[in-house]
């Protein structure tokens, strides 16, 4: 017998028909005949349990076609990692005992398909323009903050100078008289109107003196007393 003899001897019909079919260690898996499409979970294994897929369009947990090839699951937009498949039968029920394993490799996801750069520049774009008319209104809400602020006060002046303090010489004080010397020393520090009338008060003095009324003068009576005779 020859080798594709024993390929396709060794190898069941249904891995043939199903390229899927292979668990994790590569071997070719019996699919029963009342499976109808594969239920497609992602990880398992040493990545953590497995978590549902759900397909964007109908809502529901993804499922595809039983005898599709990895380039079909790549088309879904699932992301690149490993992903465990679950036979089901018409009734939407797993098949139990059964599990496929599959790798969707880096570069292969859904979200790796090339993006049109007109979007990519109408979407930065468009970015740009929300970002300009949020500074826009900031600025607006500051200026009026800042307005009504202001809004209160009266222009700034500057302060008014300050006049320079008058400077004031007091005048000396008059020399008080000495309470101690001579005559002579008080007459010498007299001014000259004082030293007039002392000489004024002096002659009339003398001169009542002379006419003999001694100090009659003073009082009708000089120090004798009224009418009394003046000796020789």
């Amino acid at each position: 017998m020859d080798t594709d003899d024993e390929a396709t001897t060794h190898t069941p019909k249904a891995s043939m028909r199903y390229p899927l079919a292979f668990d994790s260690n590569g071997n070719p898996l019996d699919i029963p005949p009342q499976a109808v499409a594969w239920r497609v979970r992602r990880g398992g294994g040493r990545r953590g349990r497995p978590r549902n897929v759900f397909d964007a369009e109908t809502g529901r947990q993804l499922e595809i076609p039983l005898g599709s090839q990895l380039d079909d699951l790549i088309s879904t937009g699932v992301e690149p990692d490993r992903y465990l498949l679950y036979p089901i039968d018409g009734e939407g029920r797993l098949v139990p005992g059964i599990v496929a394993v599959t790798e969707v490799p880096e570069g292969d996801g859904g979200d790796a398909a090339p993006s049109d750069p007109t979007d990519e520049k109408s979407a930065l774009l468009a970015l740009l323009v929300r970002q300009q008319a949020t500074i826009d209104s900031q600025n607006d809400r500051l200026a009026r903050a800042l307005e009504a602020t202001v809004s209160g006060y009266g222009p700034v002046r500057p302060p008014a100078p300050i006049p320079p303090t008058p400077i004031v010489m007091e005048a000396p004080l008059p020399p008080t008289a000495p309470t101690n010397g001579s005559v002579l020393e008080s007459l010498s520090n007299l001014k000259p109107e004082h030293v007039m009338q002392f000489a004024m008060i002096a002659k009339q003095v003398f001169d009542m003196v002379r006419g003999g009324g001694g100090f009659g003068g003073f009082g009708g009576g000089g120090l004798g007393g009224a009418g009394a005779p003046v000796s020789p």
